[in-house]
């Protein structure tokens, strides 16, 4: 099994959505798709994705720590058929106020958090 920083150095593949929280503010949710569960949110796309970082340095080393072989970069899009050429995706949601008019399923961010990282909360 490779060593923590084996992992950490590979370059997951990213997906960055943009979300409307029930309060009209926009927020962002990044996760690896390889890496079940492996998610962070952001007020940017930059920050989701530094949360993530974050983030999947812990889920990788509970894994590990279990003895559990992490899946490398691109497995879960092979697996499904797809590539894993795309490094970084960013969706708008089509109720974000900007209307992109891109099609994608709501995210967590108005929803309760994760196990693993939280997820977008209205601010109280």
């Amino acid at each position: 099994m490779k060593k923590l920083d084996e992992y950490l150095s590979l370059e997951y593949p990213t997906v960055v959505m943009a979300e409307v929280r029930e309060d009209g503010s926009v927020c962002y949710e990044a996760y690896h798709p390889d890496l079940l569960g492996c998610r962070a949110e952001g007020d940017t796309p930059e920050e989701a994705k530094a949360s993530l970082d974050e983030v999947r340095r812990g889920y990788l080393e509970i894994l590990i720590a279990r003895g559990v072989e992490p899946p490398l970069p691109g497995e879960a899009s092979r697996a499904e058929g797809g590539t894993a050429t795309l490094n970084t995706l960013v969706e708008d949601n089509p109720n974000r106020p900007s209307g992109s008019g891109a099609e994608s399923e709501p995210t967590a961010c108005t929803k309760s958090s994760s196990a693993v990282a939280p997820l977008c909360q209205p601010e109280n």
